[in-house]
């Protein structure tokens, strides 16, 4: 999947996979509908041919990431609140849907410029969306199998997510800013080295934690950096 991502988000519309011993179909097909808009057109006994009928404006990448956003908003709603977690139905979320997304986006992003000298910005902005969707799926994981949970230091890394998502909406300097300083203050609270270790020996899942709040620190970079 990730030799096909790469071609594929480097914007070529057509990618033949030379291989030595010929995979399942069924496998390639998996990976295929993994992304937006690519079918097999052709097959030989050593060669498959992937195209890309995928046309994007820039108005659809708006649209796609504000779904992103929302989806993972969903996640920490998930983890928070469900009693039995469904990981099937979480891993189907992430590694299907976020992802999608994301290759749609930097697909699109790439082949259209989209902002312009902001274009990285917003690559990235993509980029820490989906590792911060991957996060939670491990905090998921975690919280299966560890029922008694704390969802303290999750309900926190939502409010600031919600946060972060608004100020991507109004890309307003001053709130965008706002968001991050909060979002620095509660990690220098709880993600400095000492206080980071005490809190571990209760609550291992602040691992997790960490790395969320990590990943929405960048976010939070990359959203000043748009609204400015």
């Amino acid at each position: 999947r990730s030799v096909v991502a790469s071609a594929y988000k480097a914007g070529y519309t057509e990618i033949v996979l030379k291989c030595k011993k010929m995979p399942m179909l069924e496998k390639i097909n998996e990976i295929v509908n993994s992304f937006t808009g690519l079918e097999i057109t052709a097959q030989t006994k050593d060669t498959i041919t992937i195209k890309s009928f995928l046309t994007a404006e820039n108005a659809d990448i708006e649209n796609l990431i504000i779904k992103m956003f929302q989806i993972i908003n969903v996640l920490f709603e998930t983890i928070i609140e469900e009693e039995t977690l469904d990981l099937k139905s979480i891993s189907t979320m992430v590694r299907t849907n976020v992802r999608k997304l994301r290759d749609h986006c930097l697909r699109s992003i790439h082949l259209n410029n989209y902002g312009g000298d902001l274009s990285y910005d917003y690559y990235d902005l993509v980029t820490q969306l989906e590792k911060i969707a991957v996060g939670l799926y491990y905090m998921a994981e975690y919280r299966a199998g560890n029922k008694h949970m704390q969802t303290l230091f999750m309900t926190k890394a939502q409010i600031l997510f919600e946060e972060s998502y608004r100020a991507y909406l109004k890309k307003e300097f001053v709130f965008a800013t706002a968001c991050a300083l909060k979002e620095r203050e509660e990690s220098e609270k709880t993600c400095n080295p000492k206080t980071l270790a005490k809190i571990c020996m209760k609550n291992p899942e602040v691992v997790y934690y960490y790395e969320i709040m990590m990943r929405l620190r960048q976010l939070n970079s990359r959203i000043i950096s748009l609204s400015s």
